[in-house]
């Protein structure tokens, strides 16, 4: 074995070793955002989910509570066609809330990533996402223990950059 041949092996076993040390920090580092409960287990594509909260909570109390939510961003209100929608903006994605309809007593409002910004296919802020959304359905819940959550998976257009 020729002292080339060394180097380029020992330099395989430093990159899987880096690669290795990368993928340790990153679940260490979810697991540990899951157990303070900052953000939630999800699935993969999460993003491409519209959740649809039903609650005794009017809009009223709801744009009260997410006044002061634990998670802060970029926040935007509009009234269209007798319907209130919150749009949030974070870093490298942007999601509405909409109040969808009054049904006697319960309020139904949805929520859904509009926007996020991918390489390779990969949501660069999958994690400042889920953050948000979990912190979206505590405020849910401190208003109204009772409230239904139900999820669907949205169709999702992608668009590519080639340079």
């Amino acid at each position: 074995m020729s002292n080339n041949d060394t180097m380029q092996i020992i330099g395989i076993l430093i990159g899987i070793v880096i690669l290795a040390a990368t993928v340790y920090y990153g679940t260490s580092k979810h697991k540990e955002l899951v157990e303070k409960g900052v953000i939630r287990e999800r699935p993969a594509n999460f993003e491409r989910e519209v959740e649809i909260f039903t609650t005794s909570s009017d809009f009223k109390k709801i744009w009260n509570e997410l006044n002061v939510m634990t998670y802060n961003t970029q926040v935007s209100y509009v009234l269209s066609q007798n319907s209130n929608i919150i749009k949030y903006k974070g870093d490298g994605w942007e999601g509405v809330l909409k109040e969808e309809s009054k049904n006697g007593e319960k309020y139904c409002y949805c929520f859904n990533f509009t926007h996020w910004e991918t390489r390779n296919g990969v949501n660069l802020s999958g994690v400042d996402m889920n953050t948000f959304l979990t912190s979206l359905e505590k405020a849910f819940l401190r208003l109204d223990p009772e409230v239904l959550l139900e999820k669907k998976l949205l169709k999702v257009k992608t668009s590519y950059k080639l340079f």
